[in-house]
């Protein structure tokens, strides 16, 4: 099959008007999609400010999904402008089947693109056996440069081996590197032709158990190193990343605990051999060579489709995970063993700095409960927030998160719109691509066909969480309502951007424990919170009457208002005291206290103290000053280290107690 341009008047029909937009995704700018069966796995901004795209095409109009290998399918090249119209569009291939993964402009002006091919004919030369690697260097116009297929017998590819198994696409396969050439990402299953060092195991050979495949091409493609890395098991790669010292760190999936991942803390759980195992982390120097590599995930198992350099440094996983235990450390209830989204951020040595597991998708959020969720795509913002799209049984959408996972926005794609992957521009806004899935009645009546996407959306979110906390009673502002129970509320503001944003608030109510009143013998108290206030029998607040506790030497009702932590406020029942009072006559039948006010020293008289006597200052508020005892008739009490104020003089005996108000100066 020879090279292909299309144009906007033949086959391939760009449908320039952009695409309805429903009022849940006001912040969409514009969207558009190709016909004839094609899907973008991958778009980069050109340098005159258009984009270039690239993904597979099948011209025939085969209506069998582009989630499966369709015979017949080619790679494809979209050359665009700033709005998402075509400036060009070529198909590249053989009569069997080709997709591009990565593409990247060049510094002549041109692309290149790399992806996996099983043809032998057409634009494919030497291709060695099965599927293999594939990359292509165009001009400005398209026009192929060079082409070269990387591979052994068996198969190789730029994403899982299994053809159909549930694998997910895969991003940032392809590095360029600082001598002008680049590095490659792949998976193998054979050990001969331009591979070496495959690590075989039980289905070695086939489309099943592979390693990860590792090249390095110079600037005309010729093949410089290659690696195998993996173990007995199945490993594939989802992401490569340069690293400041010249190597590169590799984002991937391993069901091994042997071969290059001996040690590496592999966590079992192996569920198909397209399913994986772990999410793993490999660090190389810039020859392929290991410098350090290690295991995340739980019992059960995990797909990672995405690894990111931080801002702060470090990197992010993301990608999905059906484990509770292990390195997840958020068991998520309710939703079965299903895949969720999981994120780990790790240093740069690899240690686990924080995770995050969630569900997006529940029926508070208009969505029945999904069968799973996983992260497909993610980048991160200059403030060190994370934009991701995230993939369900029922919708695809964009999910903000805060620089520790918190999730802060929500933004549902319209009608069918499918884009896999992000790209954020410097205005803040961002570009989507992927795929559109439409009816075709013109080929086959109700089947959904993939058309490839581009859309466009502001910086703005249409769908914005917020949780609240109020105390008990009090109400909580919401658009122009006043809240005062707890639930799930909605509301639409209107930002400064122009775009609606559906707002989603979250309130419950706070409380603490409704405090009590005890007491022992005029000493009132209560729980431990952290403020109090002392109430009389009119509700008034006690002058002072702000501890725990609280010393009442009259008859009377008594409430406490107490604070918690959670600056929560609850009143207590009413308490009736009376003074402990009953021996006080014979205690203090002639007892003298004098001067009153004073101002260094008080005179105590007790005429009938037959036996010792304790002695309690305490302040207004019921604080305990100071303390003593004395057995003497005449008893001289010092003052003069207590600042000025009301205090009361408790004085206990085995024959009772008395309390007198005393005035400091």
């Amino acid at each position: 099959m020879n090279n292909r341009l299309f144009t906007i008047s033949t086959a391939v029909l760009l449908l320039t008007s952009s695409l309805s937009v429903k009022a849940q995704n006001t912040s969409v700018l514009w969207a558009r999609h190709l016909d004839s069966n094609s899907t973008f796995v991958d778009c980069k901004p050109a340098g005159d400010g258009g984009y270039i795209a690239a993904g597979g095409i099948n011209p025939s109009g085969n209506t069998t999904p582009a989630s499966a290998a369709i015979a017949g399918e080619n790679a494809w090249l979209v050359k665009m402008d700033d709005t998402g119209g075509v400036i060009w569009q070529r198909s590249y291939g053989g009569s069997n089947f080709e997709r591009f993964i990565q593409v990247y402009p060049t510094t002549d002006g041109g692309y290149i693109a790399a992806g996996y091919t099983k043809s032998t004919d057409g634009d494919v030369t030497g291709n060695n056996g099965g599927s293999d690697i594939w990359v292509v260097k165009t001009d400005d116009t398209g026009a192929i440069a060079w082409s070269r297929c990387y591979g052994g017998s068996n198969h190789e590819q730029m994403n899982t081996i299994l053809w159909g198994g549930g694998a997910p696409f895969m991003t940032n396969m392809m590095q360029a590197t600082p001598d002008g050439g680049y590095v490659i990402m792949g998976t193998t299953t054979s050990d001969n032709g331009d591979v070496s060092g495959f690590h075989g195991g039980s289905a070695a050979g086939s489309e099943g158990y592979g390693d990860i495949w590792m090249i390095k091409i110079d600037s005309l493609g010729a093949l410089l190193w290659q690696k195998c890395i993996g173990g007995s098991m199945n490993e594939w790669a989802s992401t490569v990343l340069n690293t400041p010292d010249g190597g590169v760190i590799i984002g991937a999936v391993t069901s091994s605990s042997d071969g290059d991942a001996t040690g590496s803390g592999q966590h079992g759980g192996r569920h198909s051999v397209s399913q994986g195992g772990d999410y793993w982390v490999i660090k190389t120097d810039s020859l392929a060579t290991i410098e350090w590599q290690k295991c995340y995930g739980g019992s059960s198992f995990e797909v990672t489709n995405g690894l990111i350099a931080c801002n702060e440094g470090g990197y992010l996983i993301a990608g999905g995970s059906y484990s509770t235990d292990g390195d997840v450390s958020a068991q998520i209830p309710g939703q079965g063993n299903y895949t969720k989204p999981w994120m780990v951020k790790i240093n740069d040595t690899g240690r686990i700095e924080w995770d995050r597991s969630y569900w997006v998708d529940s029926a508070a959020n208009g969505f029945s409960t999904p069968n799973w969720e996983s992260i497909q795509d993610i980048i991160q913002n200059p403030d060190g927030t994370y934009s991701l799209i995230v993939v369900t049984s029922q919708y695809q959408g964009i999910v903000k998160m805060d620089s520790l996972g918190i999730i802060s926005s929500f933004n549902h794609y319209a009608d069918k719109n499918k884009p896999s992957r992000l790209l954020r521009l410097s205005d803040g806004s961002y570009i989507g691509t992927g795929g559109f899935l439409s009816p075709y009645s013109t080929r086959k009546s109700g089947t959904d066909i993939p058309q490839a996407l581009i859309m466009k959306y502001a910086a703005c979110p249409s769908y914005t969480y917020r949780t609240a906390s109020v105390c008990k009673g009090d109400s909580y502002p919401f658009g122009n309502r006043s809240i005062t129970s707890a639930g799930i509320y909605w509301d639409t503001l209107t930002m400064a951007s122009g775009c609606d944003s559906l707002v989603n608030l979250i309130l419950t109510m706070d409380s603490i424990a409704t405090p009590g009143i005890t007491a022992s013998d005029n000493t009132l108290s209560t729980g431990t919170y952290s403020s109090y206030q002392w109430l009389d029998g009119s509700n008034n607040p006690i002058s002072g009457a702000t501890a725990r506790t609280y010393e009442a030497t009259t008859a009377g009702n008594y409430r406490v208002v107490a604070t918690g932590a959670n600056g929560c406020a609850d009143t207590s029942t009413v308490y009736t005291h009376t003074p402990s009072s009953i021996h006080e006559s014979a205690l203090s039948g002639n007892m003298k206290l004098y001067p009153n006010p004073a101002s260094h020293m008080i005179n105590i008289e007790i005429p009938q103290l037959k036996d010792n006597a304790t002695l309690e200052i305490r302040s207004a508020d019921g604080r305990v000053i100071s303390t003593g005892s004395f057995s003497t008739v005449h008893y001289q009490l010092s003052i003069e280290n207590i600042p000025g104020g009301i205090y009361f003089i408790k004085i206990s005996t085995a024959k009772g107690m008395v309390v007198r108000k005393v005035v400091k100066k």
